[in-house]
């Protein structure tokens, strides 16, 4: 359980990837708790709070100095969110906020690449759920 719980979070930030200039990008920018991480209809939740911070031009976990490059589309229903791991890996998905909750659904980077259409950690689809940390 604790190796999927990190993959899911691994994969979060893999999620993350390639500057985007988008006046809505700064929805997500900030920092965010990992609550929960859903893939296989298995539903993880998160202890301890691993952190995901966006600034307006990368991404990273808790103080790892690999940073993420990533980009978004907000002009798409829902958003749009390409990702590009330091090691060059890029990865397709969709993100939403509602109020203090960010939710991003991305593809298994074990699978075929493809951009999720819905919220669900379903078919070979991994569903994070992060709540906004208020400074």
């Amino acid at each position: 359980m604790r190796r999927f719980t990190m993959l899911g979070v691994l994969v979060a930030v893999t999620a993350l990837g390639v500057s985007g200039a988008d006046d809505k990008k700064g929805a997500i920018e900030g920092k965010w708790k990992f609550t929960a991480v859903v893939s296989n209809s298995n539903d993880t939740m998160i202890e301890n709070g691993f952190l995901l911070t966006f600034d307006k031009d990368a991404a990273w976990l808790n103080d790892q100095k690999e940073r993420f490059k990533y980009k978004v589309d907000t002009n798409a229903k829902p958003a749009l969110l390409d990702v590009t791991t330091p090691d060059g890996k890029e990865m397709e998905g969709i993100w939403d906020v509602k109020g203090d909750v960010l939710r991003i659904c991305v593809c298994s980077p074990e699978g075929v690449k493809f951009r999720p259409t819905e919220f669900h950690g379903r078919d070979n689809q991994i569903l994070l759920t992060l709540q906004r940390v208020k400074d």
